[in-house]
């Protein structure tokens, strides 16, 4: 078993909740055991039996729950394949000939970015100033993240709601 390994404080931290956790969509509260209910925005609702939940903290310090749950699913029935290639100026081709196009977020937010981490660097080790200028950085760099997840959920939303193609190839880079 040995000595207990701690996590680093820069790293997103996060726990699980294994059992007895509950969400309730009219109040808008989430309950776990030593807490009672949480205030939270339910991102969309649910049916079934919550397995665990795990809360987690982003470097920027907003907190997420993220809620595991057991439930059913329904079989769609087989369709064509579509096969999609991926590329450098466009990021995907599909085989039906549509193209999604690369945004490039962090080429957009790069000045920005550098400015802040500039900034970062010359602040005072453990000052206030240097947290503060720590977190504005993290939400920039949050910013970029969330714009790329953006695009690529639009993207296999299209990809899989549209046309309701239930195999997807891709080329291996």
């Amino acid at each position: 078993v040995g000595f207990p390994r701690f996590k680093s404080r820069r790293d997103r931290q996060s726990f699980l909740c294994p059992q007895h956790c509950r969400v309730d969509f009219e109040k808008g509260t989430i309950t776990i055991p030593k807490a009672k209910d949480i205030s939270a925005v339910p991102h969309r609702k649910f049916k079934g039996m919550v397995k665990t939940v795990t809360i987690s903290m982003t470097p920027s310090g907003k907190y997420f729950a993220s809620v595991l749950v057991d439930t059913t699913i329904q079989e769609l029935p087989a369709s064509a394949i579509q096969g999609i290639d991926l590329g450098i100026k466009s990021l995907a081709v599909c085989s039906d000939g549509r193209t999604f196009d690369n945004p490039k977020n962090l080429q957009r937010s790069l000045d920005r970015l550098k400015l802040l981490q500039k900034r970062l660097s010359r602040k005072q080790k453990g000052s206030a100033n240097r947290n503060k200028a720590r977190i504005r950085v993290a939400r920039l760099q949050e910013r970029i993240a969330n714009c790329r997840k953006d695009n690529l959920h639009k993207i296999t939303h299209a990809l899989t709601h549209d046309s309701q193609v239930r195999t997807l190839c891709m080329e291996d880079l």
